[in-house]
């Protein structure tokens, strides 16, 4: 197992000076990354030392910037925003993201902004909850995350619909009261209760 020379962290200006070093092959690796960013795929490196006097290797590490999601809920007819919709965001092999199980709300803006999301990864959003008077949307979207960008997912959602029933008079074109209907769908399955407006059979 090869032997453990020395720990460091870079200064301000993001380096680091090693003196005295031996001839011979030194691995180095990184092992932690700054706020707001993450080790790259090339963490490990390996330098070779001749011993001669003049002998200096410079080795060069990069971090991605993480990046950010925005979620954005509107409706698909008036293009307003839609506050108190709830989503679920998760990433791909089913990891929630944040600290709510993975459930986030919309603001008045309609909106949700999730930072510091590692690059590359994939990100599963669906919708969980709508505000009431909407269809929900439950169709999924899945986006990548790119380094030190923002990137936008827009969900639409339909508002619900309405049906109104006139009975008239054929001959005075007055408006009749008390008369009874039955509400079906097209499939002859009962129409809602709609919170008790109307009877459980449509």
């Amino acid at each position: 197992m090869p032997e453990d020379i020395a720990e460091r962290q870079t200064s301000s200006n993001g380096t680091f000076v090693l003196t005295g070093l031996k001839a011979g092959t030194y691995i180095i690796e990184e092992i932690s990354a700054p706020d707001g960013y993450v080790i790259s795929e090339d963490d490990i490196q390996t330098v070779y030392l001749s011993g001669e006097e003049q002998d200096v290797i410079t080795v060069t590490f990069g971090n991605d910037a993480k990046g950010s999601l925005l979620i954005k809920k509107i409706d698909s007819v008036t293009h307003e925003p839609l506050s108190d919709v709830q989503f679920m965001v998760t990433i791909s092999d089913g990891t929630v993201i944040g600290n709510s199980n993975g459930t986030f709300t919309t603001d008045s803006a309609g909106t949700i902004l999730i930072h510091d999301l590692d690059p590359n990864t994939t990100v599963v959003i669906k919708e969980i909850r709508t505000k009431d008077g909407y269809l929900l949307d439950e169709t999924p979207q899945t986006i990548k995350i790119k380094s030190g960008e923002t990137v936008t997912a827009e969900f639409r959602n339909q508002p619900l619909g309405g049906l109104r029933i006139v009975k008239l008079d054929s001959v005075t074109h007055e408006p009749l009261a008390g008369v009874q209907f039955k509400i079906t769908y097209s499939d002859g399955s009962y129409v809602s209760a709609d919170g008790g407006k109307l009877s459980s059979n449509g």
